[in-house]
């Protein structure tokens, strides 16, 4: 039992910090505050509803962090309904003209899991980043060039040049007919398994924020954070005013993209680990969903080279999903992106050639008529989708240590058993790096470390 007079402050509301706060007040920890930057609860889970549909412009699939095992039991836990459905997997490449199935291309190469290890295992000594190892498969095919390397991009996060050698794996059950480590594929007739809330991602965050109805506070954004002798200082602003807090414990569970908008004291984050945690990246993706006025079940995904269109676990809308430049699109410029995929959307799903896209309003379940997207990179409190893997920094964001009976990240271990971190960043499961279930996991074990050590 932690003692009661001892107050914990968590910095940040979304799934990772949501989960935590809940669960140390079931643990009957009573002195809690949380502080979130933003309008609402969740972080990068945002649920709007466009035109009587729920969509999803943060994380969709649960299942996209494998058994998800943390996930779905806390859902279980707040009485909170899944839905769960299977999508086809395939993908066609669009250009511009005409849908073209990269599989036909793929079958004079014959890949299997131990050929393509072999000839990994060779790339691997004068390839450095995906990009490499992706145009060194196709030399001559720059459709397969250009179709595996959105995918990929897609799904970790970052454009193949930026991505370390760690995500071979994930290119490997993409070529065999699979997506990533969490859906493989099981041969011709592959599926990707989907499993959400029936009433929407959000609802999950919203319903912890719940249990704390006098001491959750929206719109206070860290500038500041100091400490004195046993006690840390924060400085956030809300409304134009400073407001100061102070804290025995706290728990930074924010991404570590926004940083460097905070003055942190020397003795709180000294300036060598400050700029490990600054350095870590985060993926460029956004999201433009695209009502459909009636289902029109199609047996593939789309690519054209800017986006990936897939069904998000059900037939009653596209999903747009941008990687890089692409994704950082602002009120002004969203429908001029939206505008270069409706040949795409026309030929692919027969919709019509003069929709026009917004941005969503900082708002869960706001209410929408037509397609409406979300810029993560250009949410200044995100700076971006999720962490991963980029050159140069894999081995840090890898090493890991026992601390408190718990595995910890080295670079987010705690700081005088008083500063904590958690979020999806901070996850040790590092082959679902980026998910939901790694900030719940995250969220799970920061309340366990806390409570192995502060025992009384």
């Amino acid at each position: 039992m932690i003692t009661n007079q001892k107050k914990i402050t968590i910095v940040g509301a979304g799934l990772a910090g949501l989960t935590l706060a809940y669960r140390l007040k079931k643990i009957g920890v009573k002195n809690i505050e949380l502080y979130e930057a933003k309008n609402r609860v969740g972080g990068r889970v945002f649920t709007v509803n466009t035109q009587g549909i729920l969509a999803e412009l943060g994380g969709q699939n649960f299942l996209d962090g494998g058994d998800a095992k943390n996930i779905l039991k806390l859902a279980k836990e707040l009485s909170l309904q899944t839905v769960k459905k299977e999508i086809p997997l395939a993908f066609q490449h669009f250009d511009g003209k005409k849908f073209i199935d990269p599989k036909h291309h793929l079958l004079k190469f014959g890949f299997t899991f131990e050929n393509l290890k072999k000839l990994f295992s060779q790339l691997e000594k004068y390839c450095s980043n995906m990009q490499q190892i992706i145009e060194e498969l196709f030399p001559n095919d720059l459709l397969l060039q250009e179709s595996f390397a959105i995918r990929l991009a897609a799904y970790e996060g970052l454009e193949p040049k930026k991505l370390p050698l760690n995500y071979l794996p994930t290119l490997s059950y993409m070529l065999l007919g699979g997506l990533s480590v969490a859906h493989p594929g099981n041969g011709e007739n592959n599926f990707i398994e989907h499993e959400y809330l029936l009433e929407g991602n959000a609802k999950l965050c919203e319903t912890i924020a719940n249990y704390f109805p006098n001491n959750l506070y929206l719109k206070h954004v860290l500038k500041k954070m100091t400490k004195i002798d046993d006690k840390y200082y924060l400085e956030f602003k809300s409304h134009k005013k400073t407001i100061s807090v102070t804290s025995d414990i706290v728990i930074l569970s924010i991404p570590c993209s926004v940083y460097k908008n905070i003055e942190f004291a020397d003795n709180v984050l000294n300036p060598i680990l400050l700029k490990d945690i600054k350095a870590v990246d985060y993926g460029t993706n956004a999201k433009i969903i695209v009502p459909l006025s009636e289902n029109h079940p199609q047996t593939s995904s789309f690519t054209n080279g800017r986006a990936v269109a897939f069904y998000p676990g059900k037939y009653d809308s596209v999903t747009l999903y941008y990687i890089g430049d692409n994704s950082k699109f602002t009120k002004k410029t969203i429908t001029e992106t939206f505008k270069k995929e409706l040949p795409l959307l026309e030929r692919g799903y027969g919709l019509s050639p003069s929709l026009n896209a917004t941005v969503a309003n900082d708002k869960n379940y706001s209410c929408y008529t037509g397609p409406v997207g979300h810029s993560w990179p250009n949410d200044p409190f995100a700076k971006g989708s999720y962490s991963c893997f980029s050159l140069n920094k894999q081995s840090k964001m890898s090493k890991i240590e026992i601390i408190g009976k718990e595995e910890v990240k080295s670079l987010f271990k705690p700081i005088d058993n008083t500063l904590f971190f958690a979020g999806e960043h901070t996850s040790t499961l590092l082959d679902v790096a980026g998910t939901m279930e790694a900030a719940v996991e995250s969220g799970e074990k920061t309340a366990r470390l806390i409570e192995n050590l502060h025992k009384v």
